[in-house]
């Protein structure tokens, strides 16, 4: 972006050859040598003046209408141009089109209007006023029209460059942040429930490790087991080809609650689903079953797996204490079922709590 601005304006460098017409009306006659330092300091300051405007100080401004360093360049080269008009006439009047170049850097076309408009008055006062020829006022309009123009058509293309290098880091700064709450969803959707539930076994193996010890070891084999799967899942996941389906999820499920003593109680249809709602699916159940088994103290779970006219409708309930805390896990639950076009629902009554989830019509494989 730098280097195209810096290209753009380069060109501007062009309108510094219209300076030899008020150097030359300096030197075209003898003069005192206070007017030749006066003259020449005037074209000086202009000069320093040009090229702070242009490539010293910034050149998009999008928060303003007007550019100001723009609008200085603009006011002081008029004001040079009547400082030195005493002193060389209307061999000055090749600073007007420096006005109309310096007005076109703007977001607003109204300085380019009034530039030009000011040269096209000026031009016809040397015509009428001095009967003059006619060529060197109207070239000197058509010039400052063509300065005003051309950069005003240069600024404002630059400045739409800068707009859509904003609106794309902007998108690519919003990807980084939905990329990192999907990628913390997935590890707690992945690492939370196993976790629980080594954490349940190894509980479990403590205890029985005295009174006893063979079916201590078959929990730690359990425990074992249930590491190398959630290894293999984050391998997976790593990899982006994480594919754990509902009937894992169940088989799962049905094992932490039992480890639990929770009786566990699915009612499934057979049904169709495209991959990314069984995914989903598949991670809600996970969640509630780690909700129920770390928090719930119930004794009873069922689940819902119903498909309907409308949609797919499906519900993991247990007979609980009834509370479920809306934390990181029913966020990132609802989050994952908004995208696909669903609703999740947390219900609580009569001594139950459950998980209500609407899907729309989306089938793609069988489930069964």
């Amino acid at each position: 972006m730098e280097n195209v601005r810096s290209n753009r304006r380069f060109y501007s460098l062009v309108w510094l050859s219209f300076l030899i017409y008020p150097v030359l009306g300096i030197f075209e006659k003898p003069r005192q040598v206070i007017e030749y330092i006066y003259g020449l300091t005037l074209i000086l300051v202009f000069v320093g003046v040009f090229f702070w405007a242009y490539f010293m100080s910034p050149w998009i401004q999008s928060q303003h209408v007007l550019r100001l360093p723009s609008m200085v360049g603009m006011v002081w080269t008029y004001c040079t141009f009547g400082l030195l008009f005493p002193l060389i006439g209307w061999n000055g009047l090749g600073l007007l089109i420096y006005a109309a170049a310096f007005s076109g850097a703007q977001r607003s076309f109204v300085p380019s209007l009034v530039a030009t408009g000011i040269s096209f008055v000026f031009a016809m006062l040397l015509i009428l006023g001095v009967r003059t020829d006619v060529f060197l006022p109207i070239a000197m309009v058509i010039f400052s029209a063509v300065a005003a123009i051309s950069n005003h058509t240069s600024y404002r293309e630059l400045e739409t460059q800068r707009l859509l290098q904003s609106s794309r880091a902007e998108v690519a700064r919003v990807a980084q942040i939905a990329e990192r709450e999907r990628i913390a969803r997935d590890l707690h959707d992945l690492l939370g429930h196993t976790l629980s539930l080594i954490v349940l076994k190894s509980e479990l193996a403590s205890k029985l490790a005295e009174k006893n010890p063979s079916r201590a070891t078959q929990e730690i084999r359990e425990i074992e087991r249930i590491a190398r799967e959630s290894l293999q899942e984050v391998r997976q996941a790593v990899r982006g080809y994480r594919n754990v389906g509902l009937n894992g999820e169940l088989e799962n499920a049905a094992l932490a609650l039992k480890t639990k003593g929770i009786n566990f109680e699915p009612l499934l249809d057979a049904v169709q689903l495209e991959w990314a709602t069984e995914q989903a699916l598949t991670f809600c159940l996970r969640e509630s079953i780690t909700n129920i088994v770390r928090h719930s103290q119930a004794k009873r779970c069922w689940i819902t797996l119903e498909q309907q006219a409308d949609g797919l409708r499906f519900e993991i309930w247990d007979d609980g204490n009834g509370h479920i805390q809306e934390g990181n896990g029913i966020r990132g639950m609802r989050e994952r079922i908004f995208q696909l076009g669903g609703q999740l629902e947390v219900q609580s009554w009569e001594g139950s709590t459950g998980v209500q989830i609407q899907m729309p019509n989306r089938p793609k494989q069988e489930f069964a």
